[in-house]
């Protein structure tokens, strides 16, 4: 067990691997100030051995995107072994198309789907959980690792355990747009991702309130700035 407030979580190696160039730093200063308080510990099975691990709704979390600040109604790690510290803010990058740490995570309209329909309603330490323990459940083996929630009452809560199988069943094949929520990826004073990657559901009315590109866009954008950079040098001359 990891002394709180530590989150202690592993590396996410998965998906479809987009341009290093486009998420290697920020595009703003933008930031999230995650809350200090989280959903205690939980149990894990990774790769066969049972792992405590701390997670669930970080309470009182919010990002600062093009100067605007968005409240999260719901904040939940996605990437398991990497660590970020409660009350701590990270400079960081947003993005809407289910992208962390470079890559576009393969059960991302899942976990769009369950902040969008289940995270809103919870309010309990075990159906935090649950929840939890479902979202990191998804990216098993896609994040190089067999991963799943223990449903084994002698480590994690009869409770616990009943709400990620009623959350699992909810879910089905259900997907929501992964642009229904916020993919954040702090980064260290490098500009490299170097902490803990979330999703996070915005509090009621404040989703669109900025506009956030999503990497490929980010992408389009530098091609046609260049391609304005050299029109403009051709009238010149």
């Amino acid at each position: 067990m990891l002394p709180s407030p530590r989150l202690l979580f592993a590396a996410l190696l998965c998906g479809i691997v987009l341009s290093g160039a486009v998420l290697s730093g920020p595009a703003r200063a933008d930031s999230v100030t995650l809350g200090t308080s989280y959903s205690g510990n939980l149990r894990m099975i990774v790769d066969g051995g049972r792992v405590t691990e701390g997670g669930g709704n970080i309470a009182g979390s919010f990002g600062i995107i093009d100067g605007n600040t968005i409240n999260f109604a719901a904040l939940y790690c996605v990437d398991q072994f990497t660590g970020a510290s409660l009350g701590a803010t990270y400079t960081t990058t947003y993005n809407t198309a289910g992208v962390i740490n470079g890559h576009t995570l393969p059960a991302a309209e899942k976990i769009a789907w369950l902040m969008v329909n289940i995270a809103p309603g919870l309010t309990s330490q075990a159906q935090f959980q649950g929840l939890q323990g479902l979202i990191w459940q998804l990216e098993s083996p896609a994040n190089g690792h067999t991963v799943s929630f223990d449903t084994n009452t002698a480590y994690n809560s009869p409770a616990a355990i009943g709400y990620f199988n009623a959350y699992a069943a909810a879910l089905g094949d259900n997907v929501a747009p992964v642009s229904s929520v916020y993919w954040i990826n702090p980064l260290n004073t490098q500009g490299q991702y170097a902490y803990q990657g979330f999703v996070a559901l915005p509090a009621p009315g404040q989703h669109n309130q900025t506009s956030v590109p999503e990497p490929a866009s980010l992408a389009l954008l530098g091609v046609g700035l260049v391609g304005v950079a050299l029109s403009r040098r051709r009238r010149r001359s």
